[in-house]
């Protein structure tokens, strides 16, 4: 769930509505889930953030630090669960042409700016993030816990 405004547009009843569906939600989850991971001593949870959790942008206040926290949730799980053979890890898409982004997608000044600022010079797919969660699910990940991931077509190479 994204909600873009100013810092001074919020109610917090909108604060609150995104702090738990980005963060909140997840750590119930998470914990949920190690509590039938412990038992097998083994699992793997890992959770969606965004490059909005290291990156800052104006009008995106509430997200970016749904999202930060997030990230900062990932390295606690990863931290406190490793005992019992859980890794935690993160992925954090850039750009996607998704439902929720389909007006901007359309935009040709932001896929213009788009094709300047990723080194692949275009909006990820959503299929594309399978690849990245696929190998944080899988034994070539085994020893990879407490990451994050950026799968976001090389704009933070451009940064």
């Amino acid at each position: 769930m994204r909600d873009r405004r100013g810092l001074f547009e919020f109610e917090m009843d909108s604060v609150h509505k995104l702090i738990n569906t980005n963060l909140i939600a997840p750590f119930n989850l998470s914990r949920q889930a190690a509590q039938l991971m412990i038992e097998n001593r083994k699992g793997r949870i890992i959770n969606i953030t965004s490059i909005a959790g290291p990156l800052a942008d104006a009008g995106d206040t509430v997200y970016t630090i749904a999202k930060g926290g997030l990230e900062a949730l990932t390295r606690a799980l990863a931290a406190e669960l490793g005992m019992y053979g859980i890794t935690v890890n993160a992925v954090a898409p850039g750009f996607f042409a998704t439902e929720s982004n389909l007006d901007v997608v359309a935009d040709k000044e932001i896929a213009t700016w788009l094709s300047k600022r990723t080194s692949l010079g275009r909006w990820g797919e959503p299929f594309e993030i399978a690849g990245a969660v696929l190998f944080f699910a899988s034994d070539a990940a085994s020893y990879v816990t407490g990451q994050v991931l950026a799968v976001d077509g090389g704009y933070f190479a451009h940064l």
